[in-house]
């Protein structure tokens, strides 16, 4: 049987695979926010990123993104709520 010695990930950011405890992982916490997981030990899916600047640039992108979406969805939210709490006044 040939094993390799440590799992390989993939980038997220420029899509090559590397070791394990050569990249950087995150995971979205109970809020939807991401957060880094330098123990690499938090439940749930992660995401990795190796250390080319590139891929950081792309990481960063990335987690601007989301924080739009989310900040356009809680807008979308709270106007959907004062509407619905107009009509029951």
């Amino acid at each position: 049987m040939n094993r390799k010695p440590y799992p390989l990930r993939m980038c997220i950011g420029c899509r090559e695979r590397f070791f394990k405890t050569d990249l950087r992982r995150y995971t979205l916490d109970a809020g939807a926010v991401t957060r880094e997981d330098p123990e690499q030990l938090a439940p749930g899916r992660g995401f990795y990123v190796c250390a080319k600047a590139e891929c950081a640039g792309k990481l960063q992108k990335r987690l601007a993104r989301q924080d739009r979406q989310r900040t356009a969805l809680k807008r979308a939210d709270a106007a959907k709520n004062a509407q619905g709490s107009q009509g029951h006044e």
